[in-house]
């Protein structure tokens, strides 16, 4: 019988153990043998009177009982006539272990559980992972059959890689936090049971084994990773759970054309500059852990000042022969800059964005790039994109069949954030999204997703965005992570890393540059940068169709070159929308007027002014040396024609082969200043 109550005595809610052999003997020799009912019975008839031992077969008895009644065997001397039914025996239930384990990247997998202990079998978890990504995993572990149980200080969990070069890594890792072991008290084969108490567990982190994968144990090239949780050991039995496996995804990985921006206006002026350290630790930290990626190549730039507005096609004439980033799936120019508003713009679709150093608003303007709108929501009812998340807040919702990552039922809607101390160790906490009935004023606190506008509500204390630390209370849900990791995957597809070297050896060509901006398909300002671009950078531009032509004419309204081109969106901080276009065109000499015409009808014009600007660098202006801190460039400029003008600075590192942009001011500005580290 199993003796639940671990006392020797068996009262009547105690059940009997089936398909157990005893034996009877005297002295040596086996006289009868008996094997178990369902009821835990056994019984020997037609006795004659003497000494006997009741012997338990413990072959017989399932590996999770141990004996409790200290009698086996037993003794039994039977007198003529008697009858005995008090010969029983107990036998405890050793801890059954039940593991359900959770996987964290950027966004929460789903619970599922794995092969209950002892076990060596390995199952394949539904959920795929990304290599590269710093990873937090936790073990929800419930026990059946002690009174309590702590775990042994050797647990660890153990991490099997494979790669794509053939190699096997194994390594072990020490639980992070929480070493408490829960015991489930009664009704152990319930598993509304154990469902409830996930969910309690959920909510705190001690009643789970946490441990922190850093990214460079999950190797780029590695395609499948098994987990273990070894080292619980009770009676002599190793209790090791059975495995669990994960496929990777194909790592990901993010160019940037990093620009740090000196953004000249009233507002910016006074606040520091964006340093690379910076951009470091609030930018790309917070990328790097938020996307769907395993890394980011950056190709950093000089900081460049920029005056006035079309910044996204400024920074797209400058630097679109940056693109693609060199060994990157999906690439994009970013600009930061010291936004006082901390807000950003970009391109949708499109590969330029400018924001503010704020990690979560450069998140959103790239995933602008890719496509994204913001999430239709009571502040912006027009906005296309929805997720199951009313408002972007996080909530009690299903989300299911979703090809990446998914949070379903019942494991509720608490994050996970982790990030490294510095001594080895990780600080893992947990966040609550707060409230998911957003749309009633004053109902609680809620966080929004990085692609949904609206701050999170005053006091709210939700400092640290979902599954990541340094935002400041947005979050990343499963939806918009899988749509993310489907667009750079699409990009990837394209091959755009193929590019690469063909962008880069191509020789620069004499290009007339044109920015336009529009709005509703009404421009509003036309700009023209001749300078030298790469070939490629001419072929690409020109393969964009759309309802506007451009046309460079001559004095005497001769075509010289035509082009059709498209308008691009673009979405800011204000809620704002726009248009705008570049075009890169071969420069043509004698080129003299330049026309937009839609249907027919001209709707932009610039013509040549008679004379050019006169221009004069004041300094540096040739022998200076300088080694690192702040150095002005000035100039003078004037124009006979007193039109307005525009300044593009650039230099070059090479005498002349190569040129770097630092600036597009307008004409009235006289100097701007660099770092020339």
């Amino acid at each position: 019988w199993e003796d639940i109550t671990y006392d020797g005595v068996s009262v009547p809610v105690e059940r009997g153990i089936p398909n157990v052999r005893v034996e009877l003997r005297q002295g040596s020799v086996v006289v009868a043998s008996a094997t178990t009912t369902e009821d835990g019975g056994y019984r020997f008839d037609n006795l004659l009177p003497g000494t006997y031992v009741v012997d338990v077969d413990d072959t017989t008895v399932p590996w999770y009982y141990e004996w409790s009644t200290g009698n086996d065997p037993e003794t039994v001397v039977l007198a003529p006539g008697e009858r005995r039914n008090d010969v029983n025996f107990g036998y405890a239930r050793w801890p059954r272990i039940w593991a359900y384990i959770e996987v964290n990247q950027a966004v929460q997998t789903a619970i599922f559980p794995v092969p209950e202990a002892p076990s060596s079998t390995t199952v394949d978890s539904p959920v795929p992972l990304l290599p590269g990504k710093d990873t937090v995993v936790r073990y929800y572990l419930m026990a059946n059959g002690r009174p309590a149980l702590n775990i042994p200080s050797d647990i660890s969990l153990r991490l099997e890689v494979r790669t794509r070069d053939g190699r096997t890594l194994t390594s072990r890792i020490r639980p992070n936090t929480g070493q408490t072991l829960l015991i489930i008290p009664s009704a152990p084969e319930d598993t509304t049971v154990r469902d409830n108490l996930i969910r309690e567990m959920r909510a705190d982190l001690n009643e789970t084994l946490n441990f922190v994968i850093p990214a460079d144990q999950i190797p780029l090239n590695a395609f499948r990773i098994s987990l273990t949780l070894e080292g619980i050991v009770i009676g002599g039995v190793n209790l090791r759970t059975g495995s669990i496996a994960f496929d990777l995804d194909p790592s990901r990985i993010l160019g940037l054309v990093l620009v740090p921006l000196n953004i000249v206006s009233e507002q910016s002026s006074g606040l520091p500059l964006p340093t690379q350290a910076k951009i470091k630790s609030d930018v790309l930290s917070y990328l790097r852990a938020a996307y769907p990626i395993s890394g980011i190549n950056v190709a950093w730039q000089p900081t460049f000042t920029l005056d006035g507005g079309d910044g996204l096609a400024i920074l797209w004439a400058n630097y679109a022969d940056q693109l693609p980033v060199a060994g990157a799936d999906w690439s994009t120019i970013l600009g930061i800059g010291r936004l006082p508003w901390g807000g950003g713009v970009g391109s949708m679709p499109g590969q330029t964005s400018i924001a503010g150093l704020s990690g979560n608003v450069p998140a959103q303007e790239i995933g602008h790039n890719l496509g994204l709108d913001h999430i239709r929501s009571p502040h912006n009812p027009s906005d296309t994109e929805v997720t199951p998340y009313g408002h972007g807040a996080i909530g009690e919702f299903v989300v299911s069949s979703l090809p990446h990552q998914t949070q379903p039922p019942p494991w509720g809607n608490v994050g996970i954030a982790a990030q490294p101390r510095g001594d080895g160790t990780w600080e893992v906490v947990l966040i609550d999204p707060g409230d998911p009935d957003v749309d009633s004023p004053g109902d609680g606190d809620h966080a929004h997703e990085f692609m949904s506008y609206g701050d999170p509500r005053p006091g709210s204390p939700l400092p640290r965005i979902f599954a990541i630390q340094g935002a400041n209370g947005e979050w990343l849900s499963d939806v918009i992570y899988t749509r993310l990791y489907e667009r750079i995957s699409a990009s990837s597809a394209l091959g755009l890393r193929k590019r690469t070297t063909q962008v880069s050896s191509n020789h620069p060509v004499d290009a007339l540059i044109f920015i336009a901006r529009a709005k509703e398909g009404q421009f509003q300002s036309v700009r023209l940068i001749r300078k030298p671009v790469s070939e490629a950078r001419l072929q690409t531009d020109a393969q964009e169709q759309g309802p506007f032509t451009l046309e460079l004419l001559d004095k005497q309204g001769n075509v010289l070159l035509s082009r059709s081109f498209n308008l691009r969106e673009y979405s800011d901080s204000t809620l704002d929308t726009g248009q705008d276009a570049v075009l890169a065109l071969p420069y043509v000499e004698g080129v003299y007027r330049i026309l937009v015409r839609r249907d027919g009808q001209v709707v932009a014009e610039r013509k040549a002014s008679p004379n050019p600007p006169n221009v004069r660098v004041l300094s540096p202006n040739g022998g200076e040396v300088f080694s690192s801190g702040p150095l002005t460039i000035r100039w003078q400029v004037s124009d006979p024609d007193a039109e307005p003008l525009d300044l593009l600075i650039e230099y070059s590192p090479d005498g002349g082969n190569r040129w770097q942009p630092l600036g597009f001011v307008s004409g009235d500005r006289g100097e701007i200043t660099v770092n020339v580290e």
